[in-house]
């Protein structure tokens, strides 16, 4: 954590921080850095999924390691370490590498206290699975708002029709009739203006995010 800034200057036993620690960012130059040192693992803390992500894969780039050190460790270990509660990142990073590296932590076997058995292929699909799932409801939730919106004067008589139903030819009838993919014979004439150009193509990208 190269610069790190007023107050964390010097570490235990007046060394100088800079001298010791790089601060990374997500980027090329960080990997090539890791490499230039000869590392052979990475130690991190599950959190901050993306940003966890990237050194994940920066460690299988480069066939290093990973550990994974608890929150609940590194807290504990922070307030030994540096005598604070109050959460920093720098604290936070020196305190995890500090954890791996202290001898008076390892368990009878001498390992450290990592995670065991901590299986991040798993949990980060479960993870991404969720996330990309929850912003598609977000994106579809925006898109439907803007549409009935529309509708409003497009096509009054359907603009508070249920969207969510799926209809067994696998999209929602309304909604395949707004986007033209299918006519849905209950919809009949309008007193509005007629479904615009837009509110298809809306129609379309909603039924693409169910």
């Amino acid at each position: 954590m190269r610069n790190a800034g007023k107050g964390y200057a010097r570490l235990k036993g007046n060394i100088q921080l800079n001298e010791i620690a790089y601060k990374l960012e997500c980027n090329a130059e960080a990997i090539e850095i890791i490499k230039s040192l000869e590392a052979d693992a990475i130690v991190l803390e599950p959190t901050g999924y993306w940003y966890a992500s990237f050194w994940v894969n920066c460690a299988k780039k480069l066939g290093v390691d990973i550990y994974w050190i608890s929150h609940q460790q590194t807290k504990i270990n922070r307030q030994h370490y540096f005598k604070t509660k109050n959460k920093d990142d720098y604290l936070d990073a020196l305190t995890i590498a500090l954890t791996y590296f202290d001898k008076s932590g390892l368990d009878d076997l001498g390992n450290p206290p990592i995670l065991n058995n901590y299986d991040y292929d798993s949990i980060d699909l479960l993870r991404r699975t969720f996330h990309e799932r929850e912003q598609l409801v977000k994106n579809k939730n925006s898109l439907i708002n803007q549409l009935r919106q529309r509708l409003c004067c497009e096509f009054p008589e359907i603009s508070q029709r249920d969207f969510d139903y799926i209809g067994v030819s696998g999209c929602n009838p309304t909604l395949g009739h707004i986007a033209g993919l299918r006519k849905n014979p209950h919809i009949k004439s309008t007193a509005g203006s007629g479904i615009s150009e837009y509110s298809q193509l809306l129609a379309k990208d909603i039924i693409a995010a169910t």
